[in-house]
């Protein structure tokens, strides 16, 4: 049986308008820690295709190294299935890359904790033995900046965002990514949400972020996995 994490439960509107949203859910870490498969599912605008698609994501360089599609053009199966299908035709190449289903690495345990109007904030707390990452609670923010308050699209402006994470002991915030210096997409984007992120023992986190384009009629979602690599528990990190 395959075992996938849902991390995150797509929705239909951002205020009063639809986008199109891929549904992501995490097959697993490999054994050696240094790849991970996750899944992208959902319905092609236009056509209401049902479409999966597998990302096999190399730790070390923060690339997508394979990649494999699968569509139902009949409309006949649900994504669900056609996702089960699409990874059972491709267990030798999970097999190749050691993927070991169900790992999700860290078990995080997240508070109940209120984010700011101004900013996303996502509370966690680590416990265990990870590298760069001391036992305690932590906060992954995000904060979107606009760019151009006159272009406007579907009640959205152009914009860029802001990526830090806080140790709540110390109150010390390390700057992940900053898109307005490395964007995240070629495209212009409007909306920046975290889409779930997660922590491997060996120190790589895994943060996924929805951007929201223009799409063929209505704004449409793309799913970006940012990799980053604490070696040390002295807060300092790379982007791979």
């Amino acid at each position: 049986m395959t075992i996938l994490l849902c991390i995150f439960i797509p929705a239909v509107f951002y205020g009063s308008f639809p986008v199109q949203e891929p549904y992501l859910e995490i097959v697993g870490f490999s054994e050696d820690g240094c790849h991970l498969a996750y899944t992208l599912t959902g319905e092609y605008e236009g056509s209401a295709f049902p479409y999966c698609e597998i990302y096999i994501l190399d730790l070390e360089t923060g690339d997508v190294t394979e990649t494999f599609f699968g569509v139902d053009e009949t409309q006949s199966i649900s994504c669900s299935l056609l996702m089960d299908n699409l990874i059972t035709s491709h267990e030798e190449d999970f097999t190749e890359y050691g993927i070991a289903f169900g790992d999700h690495g860290v078990l995080l345990e997240f508070p109940p904790l209120d984010s700011p109007p101004d900013a996303e904030i996502v509370s966690f707390i680590v416990h265990g033995d990870v590298v760069g990452f001391p036992e305690g609670l932590y906060s992954l923010d995000l904060f979107q900046i606009t760019t151009d308050s006159l272009t406007e699209y579907y009640e959205m402006n152009p914009s860029f965002c802001v990526l830090n994470l806080t140790r709540a002991e110390n109150s010390i915030s390390s700057n992940l990514l900053d898109s307005s210096i490395s964007p995240l997409i070629e495209y212009t984007v409007y909306r920046y949400r975290q889409n779930g992120f997660l922590l491997h023992p060996s120190g790589y986190f895994v943060v996924f972020i929805a951007c929201t384009v223009e799409g063929f009629e209505i704004p449409e979602t793309v799913i970006i996995p940012l990799v980053f690599s604490f070696t040390s528990n002295d807060g300092t990190c790379e982007l791979m």
